[in-house]
């Protein structure tokens, strides 16, 4: 009498695949046997039958632990099962950090993220990077999740954790994060960008003796992939000089004329100057009032609201409050207030 022994054991504890795979593939041990062949179950519902190795179709599961069963077909009680856990990104997105904001990128899809933050700056100590995680589930570490799990951007070599520089010798940059497992991307994409906004502000004081009154300005100045990518185009024209003039040369009331870059400063070059690191939401909110001011100028009064007046007031549009423009303000006060805070 010849006795043909049963056994169905799968070929390992646990399998891993990504969120979307198409297909995953499932063996059984060397010592498995069932000449009546086998039946394959996830989660208790039919996937395969026959003898192994099997494809089984895997587009469906939800990212998390699912389990897989194997029966055989001449004992039905006969079976093993292991754990199949589908790893899925759930979010791509950095730790929170002083002035770190997210922007909306205006093309409404979740899956596509922007975060800013300013560079260092220049008495920073100790200068933070940013740390972008990859958040999965079912939650593994690194050491459990299988060589082709990918992180890419930024600096390291994690799989789940990268970083981003700040620091002023590294300078501004724009940054895209990416996931990818077994092949499949997970459709996610985080961008970061390290900014520099300013506003500068500065002053010719003139010559009082020789009848010169001298000139104040501004200028708004970002990192150029911010400016391509989070500033309208309306608004560029404004990234430069900017300043305030009588419409009328030699008057000193009449209608105002706001100009821009060279015509901004005219021939002044200035005696005092300063620059100030500026919040993007903050400067964003800025430029529309620039812009009215360039459509609509305001009155030129050169004792209660001239140059001065005016580039102490591209300051305070971006919360930057220099010297009290109560009063009449001139550009020789305004210069030696610039250097000496």
């Amino acid at each position: 009498l010849a006795v043909e022994a049963v056994i169905d054991k799968l070929a390992t504890n646990v399998y891993l695949t990504a969120y979307g795979s198409a297909a995953l593939n499932v063996g059984l041990a060397p010592v498995s046997h069932d000449p009546a062949g086998f039946s394959l179950f996830i989660d208790g519902s039919l996937c395969a039958t026959g003898q192994p190795p099997w494809q089984v179709d895997t587009s469906s599961l939800t990212g998390g632990v699912h389990t897989l069963t194997v029966k055989s077909a001449t004992f039905t009680d006969l079976v093993d099962t292991v754990t199949v856990k589908v790893i899925k990104l759930i979010s791509l997105e950095p730790d929170a950090m002083f002035n770190l904001q997210e922007v909306d990128d205006g093309d409404e899809n979740p899956d596509t993220r922007i975060f800013v933050i300013p560079i260092a700056a220049p008495m920073e100590f100790p200068v933070e990077s940013v740390v972008i995680r990859a958040n999965i589930t079912p939650v593994l570490d690194e050491n459990e999740l299988p060589s082709c799990t990918s992180l890419q951007g930024g600096a390291g070599n994690g799989k789940l954790t990268r970083s981003v520089v700040r620091s002023i010798s590294s300078g501004v940059s724009k940054t895209e994060f990416t996931f990818s497992c077994f092949g499949t991307d997970s459709g996610l994409r985080t961008t970061i960008y390290v900014y520099e906004a300013k506003v500068g502000l500065f002053a010719d004081e003139g010559d009082l003796q020789n009848i010169d009154v001298g000139h104040s300005w501004g200028c708004y100045t970002i990192s150029d992939d911010m400016r391509l990518d989070l500033v309208p185009s309306d608004y560029w024209d404004y990234l430069k000089e900017i300043g305030f003039w009588p419409s009328i040369s030699g008057s000193g009331n009449c209608d105002g004329e706001v100009r821009l870059s060279n015509d901004a400063m005219g021939s002044h070059t200035p005696t005092g100057w300063k620059e100030y690191p500026v919040l993007l939401s903050t400067f964003l909110l800025a430029l529309p009032q620039v812009k009215a001011s360039v459509d609509s100028p305001p009155w030129y009064n050169l004792f209660n609201y001239n140059c001065t007046d005016y580039a102490i007031g591209l300051g305070e549009v971006v919360n930057i409050y220099t010297m009290d423009a109560s009063g009449t303000s001139t550009p020789w006060v305004f210069s030696s207030w610039l250097d000496s805070h």
